[in-house]
């Protein structure tokens, strides 16, 4: 990875900049809580009208229910929401981290670098075969063969 680090530098900093661009969910975020805002002021405005008329309870109930449904649906679609702004921009800031951490170092390293370990890999897998699949925080994966052992 260090050999191409320059590959790498640049190809994280034509992310950084999509997975900073959170303006979509934001607009969807303003969207749901103005529907949860007025959805809930229904809600209030017709317990006030059970208040003042005299209505089949059944009925008022029934519908009660609907509207408070609703609500819940469009405060669980806000909450989702948040969390994946929240999401994008914990991602966002790994490859920032990654980012600042790859251009720290040279081209050659002559000691493990745990700090540069932790920003870059997200897992390695191996396998029964000798093969080991890395997993970096950018969503690339290498596979590499373990060499055979040599006497």
């Amino acid at each position: 990875m260090l050999g191409n680090k320059e590959q790498y530098v640049a190809q994280f900093e034509k992310m950084l900049p999509l997975l900073a661009d959170t303006s979509k969910l934001e607009r969807q975020l303003v969207e749901t809580q103005n529907k949860d805002s007025h959805l809930m002021n229904n809600l209030r405005l017709y317990m006030e009208e059970n208040t003042r008329q005299i209505q089949d309870q059944k009925e008022y109930n029934r519908r009660f229910s609907e509207l408070d449904t609703e609500c819940k649906k469009a405060e669980e679609e806000i909450e989702a929401i948040q969390k994946e702004i929240l999401a994008q921009s914990g991602r966002k800031e790994q490859i920032r981290s990654c980012l600042d951490e790859l251009r720290k170092c040279g081209n050659i390293m002559e000691e493990f670098d745990l700090g540069l370990w932790n920003s870059m890999v997200e897992s390695v897998t191996v396998y029964s075969d000798k093969i080991l699949e890395f997993q970096f925080r950018d969503r690339t994966e290498i596979s590499i063969s373990m060499p055979e052992k040599t006497k």
